[in-house]
């Protein structure tokens, strides 16, 4: 679900929760109504879009960390 765009050089950094976290009972909007299951911490996913090509490459998928609920951007570190 990525929420958040930045441009890192050439190419587009997209960063956002998981989606589909199978702990945290499927999609956000499976788990809508349970105020437990929409904190769960779902992980998250930083990835790269090469505009040229429009292939994307993951830069970060670390697991779901308590420490770490929300992630706001992602860098290329080249």
């Amino acid at each position: 679900m990525p929420d958040n765009l930045r441009w890192s050089g050439d190419r587009l950094i997209a960063a956002g929760p998981m989606h589909d976290e199978p702990t945290c009972g499927g999609t956000r909007l499976a788990v809508v109504d349970s105020e437990e299951l929409t904190r769960c911490h779902r992980g998250y996913m930083n990835a790269q879009l090469d505009p040229r090509t429009m292939a994307w490459t993951v830069l970060a998928y670390p697991e779901p960390n308590l420490e770490l609920a929300v992630v706001a951007t992602g860098r290329n570190h080249r």
